[in-house]
């Protein structure tokens, strides 16, 4: 089964939002590096499916990033 994946971001200021989707690691982090300027926490979050394909049973941050 394919991986899913969703990214979100905060700052120290306590603002945080939605990077957005998809099912690779590294298009996330770039997109996150385009959308994002220096400051801001960048957590990738894997989403774990259920055998039948639809239900979400778990998440993991999978990788954690500070823009510099």
């Amino acid at each position: 089964m394919k991986n899913h994946y969703y990214a979100w971001a905060g700052n120290e200021q306590g603002a945080s939002t939605d990077v957005g989707h998809a099912s690779s690691i590294n298009d996330l982090a770039a997109q996150a590096r385009h959308e994002f300027g220096s400051g801001w926490t960048i957590h990738i979050m894997r989403v774990d499916i259920d055998g039948d394909g639809k239900s979400v049973i778990g998440e993991t941050e999978v990788k954690k990033f500070t823009i510099r």
